[in-house]
């Protein structure tokens, strides 16, 4: 951060400080953070371009270059964020990278020069692919979700953020016993092997299975294929409200909080998951969770009642991370 910034921790209200997010266009990441944009002390970039259409043209030909700076450079300039404003600029991916590399970046941290730089890692996946010790040389701070792979790459770690953007759905909505949404991945076999499992004990389920290969795909009454990405509104009535239990599979090498897990807390659902650190949870409890290491170990006692109150703090709420860079962005006056 510029040292023209002369501001002193104790006279700089948190009212004082913008929070400019750059768009997160994959829906259901941008669903996790909406209660985010309910705070007046938040700017949110978001162009007529998608990123990804942003990115490609960018690379087509240096004749595109411009184009695209300047869009950008526009989409700042028309947020209403003045120069002299004490600024923390939030990237995600796949902004983090691509605003470096085409030195908008660069430009931003010149233009306000009262601003710090922050990338916030919602994909553990993403995160663990990327030049992290580049990306510590070029922003103020990294963040991610994961306690272990925040130390693993010497970042900061915060709190998984989940908004509660519906109201907790009665149990009397609850027609399945077990739902499963998300992205075939490297993890298809063992949705299919849950899947099976729970029909053996005669559990009625709905999976929604995103992005799966022809070949690899199966029948089952209740197990659903697609191309695309579900709504937030049909995924949280046809999937949240209606089941008793949501199911949970970590990617290989992965065990962090999912938003699956934040999901059966904040709407009273069981989890049913094959994290085993889970046991390790300060909202685990044995009524309302169950983790296998073997489909065999699931068991047809665990969903013959509704989950119990989690007595849920609200430690996900998204807003919770604006007081963390806030505290940060004072160390650094």
């Amino acid at each position: 951060m510029a040292e023209t910034v002369r501001n002193s921790c104790k006279i700089l209200k948190k009212s004082e400080i913008k929070y400019v997010f750059w768009s997160v266009e994959f829906p259901p990441t941008f669903a996790i953070l909406k209660s985010l944009l309910t705070s007046n002390q938040i700017v949110y970039l978001k162009g007529l371009i998608p990123v990804q259409r942003l990115i490609r043209v960018y690379e087509v030909s240096f004749v595109f270059h411009l184009f695209v700076k300047l869009y950008i450079k526009n989409i700042v300039k028309k947020s209403g964020v003045m120069t002299e404003d004490n600024i923390v600029f939030v990237y995600t991916n796949p902004w983090t990278e691509f605003l470096q590399r085409s030195h908008i970046l660069s430009w931003i941290k010149k233009t306000y020069p009262n601003s710090m730089h922050v990338v916030w890692f919602l994909d553990i996946t993403i995160a663990k692919k990327m030049d992290i010790d580049f990306l510590k040389s070029v922003y103020d701070e990294l963040y991610v979700y994961d306690e272990v792979e925040a130390a693993n790459m010497q970042i900061r770690f915060s709190e998984a953020s989940y908004s509660k953007n519906y109201e907790t759905p009665s149990h009397t909505n609850e027609i399945y016993d077990v739902t499963y949404v998300g992205q075939a991945k490297d993890r298809l076999n063992e949705i299919h092997d849950v899947y099976k499992r729970l029909s053996e004990l005669g559990l009625k389920c709905k999976f929604f299975i995103v992005n799966a290969n022809d070949e690899e795909k199966i029948k089952g009454e209740g197990l659903l294929y697609s191309d695309h990405f579900l709504t937030e509104e049909e995924y949280f009535n046809e999937y949240i409200s209606k089941s008793k239990c949501l199911l949970e599979i970590s990617n290989p090498g992965t065990w962090a909080i999912t938003a699956r897990v934040r999901e059966a807390i904040l709407y009273e659902k069981k989890l049913l998951t094959n994290n085993l650190s889970i046991k390790n949870f300060k909202y685990y409890n044995s009524e309302n969770i169950m983790a296998y290491t073997s489909v065999n170990e699931i068991n047809q006692h665990f969903f013959t009642s509704p989950a119990c109150d989690y007595g849920y703090e609200e430690e996900y709420e998204p807003l919770k991370f604006l007081d963390e860079l806030y505290v940060e962005y004072c160390k650094r006056l």
